[in-house]
């Protein structure tokens, strides 16, 4: 069970950013579809578990509690990281989608969204694996999460207008960062 809090965590804190920037894209009254939607899920979970591969053929180099002690710290440092980003102002705003991108997000276009979310999942993808989590289960929660929190996100745009709601999925996806490390340390 505790995998699975700590798999979950994770993909909910590394695909966080999913969330505005499908409000970005409400707002514009863009929809994403399945298919995009599709792609973006697959291409993010593959980075998250092509990172955990690396991250764990590093562990197998180190003693598992080194490793274990190595990868929390990694995590918390990413997480303050990404605070300290959002209190420069450098994180918080959703990305903007483009102008001309017409009223459904194209596969082309959501390829090229899935490889700079993939890229952001890649580095607290290694960081996890140190740390011992299962590389099925975080691929299979980050899998969820990012078609949840993009379409959830979208929905909103469309809905809602938005408002403030993606100002702080910065600050909670660093939280988050930071809680999984220091959680994974103590168990």
């Amino acid at each position: 069970m505790a995998q699975w809090i700590s798999a979950c965590l994770f993909a909910l804190s590394a695909n966080i950013d999913n969330f505005p920037i499908g409000i970005a894209y409400g707002l514009r009254g863009m929809r994403i579809g399945a298919g995009g939607n599709l792609l973006i899920a697959c291409l993010t979970s593959l980075g998250t578990a092509a990172a955990m591969l690396l991250g764990g053929g590093l562990a197998r180099l180190i003693p598992p509690d080194t490793a274990n002690a190595l990868g929390c710290m990694l995590l918390v440092l990413m997480g303050l990281w990404m605070l300290y980003r959002e209190a420069q102002g450098g994180m918080g705003a959703p990305e903007q989608p483009p102008a001309d991108a017409g009223t459904r997000l194209g596969l082309r276009e959501s390829a090229a969204l899935a490889a700079a979310l993939m890229v952001n999942n890649m580095g607290f993808g290694v960081g996890a694996r140190i740390t011992g989590l299962s590389i099925v289960k975080t691929t299979a929660c980050t899998f969820v999460c990012s078609l949840i929190l993009l379409a959830g996100g979208a929905a909103v745009g469309r809905r809602f207008g938005g408002g403030h709601l993606g100002r702080y999925a910065g600050v909670c996806s660093a939280a988050l960062i930071v809680a999984l490390g220091v959680y994974e340390l103590f168990i």
